[in-house]
């Protein structure tokens, strides 16, 4: 029994050699070239931000600590956290506002509770 277990364990340890000398060849044929590798996609530049996006900021924080004041002031949330996204929000009905008809009642609601600028 001991001498199989030794037998088993000098051909696993010979095959483990071969196995790892197998790759050591020597070769002349020079360095090996790497080939050049161009991507898929063309990369993309990424918009400047302009006066416009300082105006979406400012009115999504305008929005976010309003919409926060009035659920704090809510007897509903009273000692409760309170976790929302005023971006989410605000972007979904910015997508209504815009889809919506100009200059009608629902679109002077929407642009005065989320300050948006006409």
């Amino acid at each position: 029994m001991k001498t199989q277990a030794l037998l088993i364990g000098a051909v696993v340890c010979l095959a483990l050699v071969c196995t790892f000398f197998a790759g050591c060849t020597a070769s002349d044929d020079g360095p090996v070239e790497t080939p050049v590798v161009t991507p898929l996609v063309t990369p993309v530049k990424t918009p400047v931000a302009t006066e416009n996006a300082a105006d979406v900021v400012e009115a999504n924080i305008l929005f976010a600590y309003d919409l926060y004041h009035t659920l704090q002031r809510d007897e509903q949330y009273a000692d409760q956290n309170i976790f929302f996204s005023p971006y989410s929000i605000s972007t979904a009905f910015a997508l209504t506002y815009e889809g919506g008809a100009k200059g009608g009642t629902t679109a002077d609601e929407i642009r005065s509770v989320f300050h948006f600028r006409k």
